[in-house]
């Protein structure tokens, strides 16, 4: 409540240890005996009302470092998933050049089997089997063309802007 944060002077004729010890355990922040001098009063409210505003002072410190605290958490998580994106990104340039390599292999093997299909048609091979080979090189052709786009978008995950987020989604493209 607010009145518990009022702070409690005893004025009393009670003099003696036992008493004061009394007065503090029932809540009392200051004890006067009396006779007392008003200057003595007065310093001693001062007092409270300093220690008073030192202690909120504590309180709304101790609330903004929590904050703080809060927010440097919270920008902690966010660079650990920072650095787990950067570590897939990297992987994922590292996976897409080990990929890339075979099959512009296979790319240029494949041109090589379009090109010696075109020279032997119409010689010892028959039209079947031909159009068998032509068959099985375009499908090799269609599905080489799909890693390259897979490649791609791997690279293009990889690469990040200049805020060091990656341009799209891998699962895009």
């Amino acid at each position: 409540s607010t009145t518990a944060e009022i702070p409690v002077i005893l004025l009393t004729a009670k003099a003696g240890e036992e008493n004061l010890s009394l007065g503090f355990r029932f809540g009392a922040d200051d004890y006067i005996a009396k006779p007392f001098q008003p200057k003595e009063v007065l310093s001693r409210v001062q007092n409270l009302i300093r220690i008073r505003r030192q202690k909120q002072e504590i309180e709304h410190q101790r609330d903004e470092l929590a904050r703080i605290n809060q927010a440097l958490r919270e920008a902690e998580v966010e660079l650990v998933q920072s650095a787990k994106l950067s570590s897939v990104g990297l992987l994922a340039a590292g996976v897409a050049h080990e990929i890339n390599n075979p099959a512009y292999s296979i790319t240029l093997s494949l041109a090589n089997l379009d090109a010696i299909i075109d020279e032997v048609q119409g010689r010892n091979l028959s039209a079947e089997m031909v159009e068998r080979f032509q068959h099985h090189l375009k499908r090799s052709q269609s599905e080489i063309e799909r890693i390259s786009r897979i490649v791609k978008t791997l690279l293009g995950y990889s690469q990040k802007n200049k805020e060091g987020i990656t341009s799209r989604p891998i699962w895009q493209d």
